[in-house]
């Protein structure tokens, strides 16, 4: 779901959900997200359900883009979901890139197919 209205509204309805997932031992939280900094793109993942963090360099902005960390990042979250999932029963992946969103609510023709049929892949599989 993408929240519409401001940033503070955003983290605010956030926080309102987040919570009470956070409280339930029985349930993981993953956090992703793709950037770039000097020239260097890479995708991240942070459970606060485990204290895991994961990071992951993909190359240069000449090789590759933010989208495609967007979505190499929410396919370590369910990399990592599927590698915990014997503890828990109940798994949300949260990230912060609307187009990466769009993108996997109504795929079409876009960059990153590959990356799409993996993640696709791995949720089928899960």
């Amino acid at each position: 779901m993408i929240p519409q209205g401001t940033k503070k509204k955003a983290a605010s309805h956030h926080q309102e959900q987040v919570i009470p997932l956070r409280n339930d031992p029985k349930t993981m939280v993953i956090y992703t997200d793709g950037s770039g900094i000097n020239n260097g793109i890479g995708a991240g993942i942070y459970s606060p359900t485990t204290n895991k963090y994961q990071g992951q360099h993909l190359g240069t902005d000449k090789s590759t883009d933010v989208y495609a960390a967007e979505l190499t990042a929410i396919n370590m979250a369910i990399t990592y979901a599927k590698e915990t999932a014997q503890h828990f029963n109940r798994c949300f992946i949260f990230t912060d890139n609307q187009l990466t969103i769009m993108t996997i609510n109504q795929p079409k023709r876009q960059s990153g197919q590959y990356l799409l049929y993996w993640l696709f892949n791995q949720i089928r599989l899960f």
